[in-house]
């Protein structure tokens, strides 16, 4: 994912986001606020240049996810993002799925409150790449222009890292 701005889709009827998804070279589907049947995942990957199957718990069972992201997978999706603290089976069914359809795996850690410190972060990408990440996504609190320059810190020691600070 080198370099790459990502728009990110959801929360509007399906057919504009069709529209929005073939004006940009990567965008994350939002597929937990789409309300989109698994058989019309096929007709919006053809709308999509590149892009990441994503489908947050929110209202969804892991069953229902897990329809929603190998539909995905199976359609050509770029990348599938999975939470870090998913269920280790739900994890790596899609994970395996993914690695035979050549989909890259996207691991992601999110944290509404604070910057965990600097160890916990290293361990948290560590364990993502041994869970099968091709790449990890770190979304954290910053509550301060210390815990900003935390994260950032991270793009020296780490490749294939998305990180940012919320807040």
């Amino acid at each position: 994912m080198n370099n790459k701005i990502c728009v990110v889709l959801g929360g509007m009827p399906l057919h504009k986001c069709m529209k929005l998804a073939s004006l940009y070279p990567l965008v994350e589907i939002r597929l937990d606020q789409l309300k989109i049947d698994p058989e019309k995942i096929d007709i919006l990957s053809m709308q999509c240049r590149q892009w990441i199957a994503t489908c947050r718990p929110c209202s969804l069972s892991d069953h229902e996810r897990t329809i929603l992201l190998a539909a995905s997978i199976r359609a050509g999706a770029a990348y599938v993002d999975i939470e870090y603290e998913a269920e280790p089976e739900y994890r790596q069914e899609l994970i395996n799925l993914a690695k035979r359809f050549q989909c890259k795996v996207i691991i992601s850690y999110h944290n509404f409150e604070s910057t965990p410190d600097i160890d916990s972060l290293n361990q948290i990408i560590q364990q993502s790449v041994n869970m099968g990440a091709d790449c990890v996504k770190l979304a954290v609190t910053a509550n301060s222009h210390s815990d900003c320059a935390l994260v950032m810190s991270l793009y020296s020691m780490h490749r294939n890292l998305l990180a940012f600070g919320m807040g």
